[in-house]
């Protein structure tokens, strides 16, 4: 007898969605780190920071390294940790997947 089985094509592009958004986010994350270390160096030294808050005012150095880096550092961050729950939803839909098929 054949078994017949129904495969959901949602699967399929929500893996192939999650691998795209992966490479998207470690590309992000290989140019935000990239020009992290372009900070480093000092040669992003076009920038004016300037911070007004209610109580006082704060005026950096306009070429200041340490607030260049944490300017594209958060980004990073960002990207890393998105870059990690699509991997963890990507071994979670790849789990159903299996199940779902193994029901069918």
């Amino acid at each position: 007898m054949n078994a017949t089985f129904s495969i959901d094509p949602s699967y399929a592009l929500a893996k192939v969605f999650i691998r795209i958004a992966m490479v998207f986010c470690a590309l992000m994350i290989a140019i935000m780190g990239y020009m992290i270390y372009l900070a480093y160096l000092g040669i992003i030294d076009d920038w004016d920071l300037w911070l007004q808050f209610s109580l006082f005012e704060f005026y950096p150095e306009s070429n200041s390294t340490v607030w260049q880096m944490i300017f594209f550092s958060f980004p990073a961050v960002g990207f890393l940790i998105a870059f990690f729950l699509l991997g963890w939803l990507h071994k979670k839909i790849q789990k159903e997947g299996k199940t779902q098929h193994l029901v069918a």
